[in-house]
């Protein structure tokens, strides 16, 4: 009796110990590269299933503009990617952050044409792990938040060096984006716009267990964090916008869908609460995850255009600069573990 007992219960924690496996891997290691052949239809997937076409359309758009490719070495001495577009006469950048496990293009593909017209350089910027980049593993915000500092650095120091600074996130993206806030950015960043963002890793990926785990989240989680502090070298409580925006002053600009079932938008309205800064949120009926701008159209664009003249210093008309000429652009500012960054032009 005792030694079957014994037995059940090595089964069990063998078991446990391959679900831990099997999400840790998941969440946090990039796609092997037979899976990415198809990986930007698999972002068509879910709630954007519905706007396939103009997702499609948008993507074409994208695809067919002139780019530079511009690449920075990370704090951890990743090699990343980012397509900058310019607009004519452009008042500013807006540094776009798409969102988890994302190809990159898709996930903005529906605004690169209506960011663009509105007389903005883009900067779409390719996360550790994703399209372009470098890097085998998603930091689930904690390293992506550092990245868009060194971004937003990279653009002050250059292009942008006498224009605004806009950073629009989706997902993950919105949600290093705030949390990139409180490290410090550079003056000419004049707000952050975020669609679903969450409050932290810990909290989003406490969510998405408890509807698959019940009772086992609580160990499941903790054990999953001991991985990525062990092997990714992060905690999934290293970064919370809710805390970082409470320590900043910057405007932010908050959009979720009320049918978000990935990310729920609660976790906006708690962001919301905590801001310390002038905010504004919209939260969409029937929306699902990342879709508020091709739900209601209207409304999203009319708030999001407010909150650009809101903000915006640069007057219209200024003309635009380029990337200028130095090959080696630094920005040296320290964000946490972050060490000096350097951005290099590569047309």
């Amino acid at each position: 009796m005792v030694k079957t007992l014994f037995i059940v219960l090595d089964v069990l924690l063998l078991i446990f110990i391959l679900v831990v496996l099997r999400i840790y891997t998941l969440t946090t290691h990039r796609q092997p590269d037979d899976k990415k052949k198809t990986f930007p239809d698999k972002n068509i997937s879910g709630d954007k299933e519905p706007f396939a076409s103009v997702i499609r359309a948008g993507r074409n758009w994208y695809n067919e503009q002139e780019k530079q490719t511009v690449r920075m070495k990370s704090f951890d001495d990743l090699i990343i990617k980012a397509h900058f577009i310019p607009a004519q006469n452009s008042k500013g950048t807006i540094l776009l952050a798409h969102g988890y496990m994302s190809d990159g293009i898709t996930d903005f593909a529906y605004l690169y044409r209506y960011l663009h017209d509105l007389g903005y350089d883009l900067l779409n910027i390719f996360q550790r792990g994703c399209g372009l980049s470098a890097g085998q593993t998603y930091m689930l915000g904690v390293g992506e938040r550092i990245d868009i500092f060194a971004w937003a650095t990279y653009l002050a120091n250059g292009s942008a060096k006498e224009k605004d600074i806009f950073i629009f996130g989706m997902g993950m993206g919105g949600a290093a984006a705030l949390m990139s806030s409180s490290l410090g950015l550079p003056e000419n960043v004049r707000g952050i716009i975020a669609e679903a963002p969450f409050t932290s890793a810990w909290e989003e990926m406490k969510y998405e267990l408890k509807g698959k785990l019940g009772f086992l989240t609580t160990p499941v989680l903790y054990t999953v964090d001991g991985l990525c502090r062990w092997r990714g070298k992060f905690s999934l409580r290293d970064g919370n916008a809710s805390d970082s925006v409470k320590e900043s002053q910057l405007p932010i600009l908050l959009f979720h869908g009320e049918a978000d079932k990935v990310v729920p938008a609660s976790m906006s309205e708690e962001i919301y609460a905590a801001a310390s800064g002038e905010k504004e949120m919209l939260t969409v009926p029937n929306a699902g995850h990342l879709t508020s701008f091709m739900t209601d159209e209207t409304s999203c664009r009319t708030k999001l255009e407010e909150f650009l003249n809101r903000y915006s210093f640069t007057p219209a008309g200024t003309l635009h600069q380029g990337l200028g000429d130095d090959e080696n652009d630094e920005g040296k500012q320290k964000a946490e573990r972050g060490n000096g960054i350097t951005a290099v032009r590569n047309s």
